[in-house]
């Protein structure tokens, strides 16, 4: 049995399913690692949450994404969750070629070794469990083993990414049902 692949249809069904995806806001979050060869970062915003308890999330990352291989190697990671307040940093580290690591005022090491930005909402440490290759890309599922939270943040606004551009959310975007 033959199959025949109309690449036309497909193209068309990809459009349409980014399309799709640009209109549907996402949280942000921002990877680090250090597999041993140096830090690396990156922005992602598909972290999900797996599991309370025993803590799990989730996160992809596209082969296109130069720190894909360096995230690939490392056993574990840091996702920092960032607010508006700090959307300058994240700028700066979603920016293709730019050097994240330059200004050593705006990050730190744990006592593990893995690479900390400072300013975070919150961040979370774990060890990456399974790597499921989907497409061109990895889904990365991982147990939290450690967790920061910066205090006395009750202005807290969330960044998200919407339709290519960065927002943030706050009484003013609050829909009442």
């Amino acid at each position: 049995m033959t199959t025949t692949v109309d690449h036309d249809a497909q193209q068309v069904i990809v459009e349409e399913y980014t399309s799709i995806f640009r209109d549907y806001p996402a949280g942000v979050a921002v990877v680090t690692a250090d597999p041993g060869d140096g830090p690396v970062a990156l922005v992602a915003s598909s972290l999900s949450s797996l599991s309370a308890a025993p803590p799990y999330l989730a996160f992809s990352i596209s082969d296109a994404t130069t720190a894909a291989p360096a995230v690939g190697r490392a056993r574990t990671v840091v996702l920092h969750i960032f607010g508006a307040d700090r959307i300058d940093l994240v700028r700066h580290l979603a920016r293709s070629g730019s050097d994240r690591f330059s200004d050593t005022e705006r990050w730190t090491r744990l006592p593990t070794g893995e690479p900390l930005f400072l300013g975070a909402r919150g961040w979370l440490r774990g060890e990456v469990e399974r790597r499921v290759r989907a497409g061109t890309a990895t889904l990365n599922v991982v147990r939290v083993l450690e967790t920061g939270r910066r205090a006395g943040d009750s202005a807290h606004r969330p960044l998200v990414y919407h339709d290519r551009t960065w927002h943030e959310l706050g009484a003013h975007s609050h829909v009442d049902a």
